[in-house]
């Protein structure tokens, strides 16, 4: 009698520690960063102005419909969000977007209002061979969960005749201090990147 005592006294601590931990995991559980505190806010979304597709711009509109407004005015021939979705900061207050012309593509941030319109990419890190900077490739940006940084693709122009360097590369909310996270050389590819 007394070893089954012994194992009733285990089971029940082992019951205990596991009750424990449970209740632990989802006190410290965070919230999912994906996830805006709040209602539910406005849908970004690209619109273009042509069949041809050769020049578009960002919209918003709210959940049910109304409000709908351009938010991006890009010059004639531009098509932004081409190059990946547009992507919310956490606060609402600002989206980072692709704007792209003839090959080439830039990452930039609006206000939520439409102003403020500004350029966030890097300059290349290789000079282009005839002086040009056609084939820049910015793309993919998305915020961190607290709005302070975004992490894109990148590739730069060719080192390597018909080739790209590509990586996945971070930098601070306004444009600042770029990091390179991973290079993916001239026959890599950065896409769908989540933070």
């Amino acid at each position: 009698m007394r070893a089954q005592t012994t194992h009733d006294r285990r089971r029940s601590l082992r019951a205990g520690v596991l009750l424990a931990l449970a209740v632990a995991a989802a006190v410290v559980a965070p919230a999912a960063p994906a996830t805006a505190p709040g209602d539910n806010g406005q849908i970004a979304f690209r619109r273009f102005f042509d069949s041809a597709h050769r020049s578009g711009a960002i919209f918003l509109i709210n959940p049910d419909g109304t409000g709908e407004r351009q938010v991006t005015h890009p010059p004639a021939e531009f098509i932004d969000a081409q190059n990946g979705p547009p992507d919310f900061a956490p606060d609402g207050s600002t989206l980072v977007f692709t704007r792209s012309v003839a090959g080439s593509d830039s990452i930039w941030r609006v206000n939520a209002d439409g102003s403020g319109e500004k350029r966030l990419s890097p300059k290349p890190r290789f000079a282009h061979p005839r002086g040009h900077q056609i084939n820049q490739q910015n793309g993919d940006a998305v915020y961190s969960p607290d709005g302070r940084r975004i992490a894109f693709a990148r590739a730069d122009p060719p080192l390597r005749r018909n080739n790209l360097e590509v990586s996945l590369d971070t930098m601070a909310a306004d444009g600042t201090h770029v990091r390179r996270l991973v290079n993916l050389g001239y026959h890599g590819d950065v896409g769908r990147i989540a933070w």
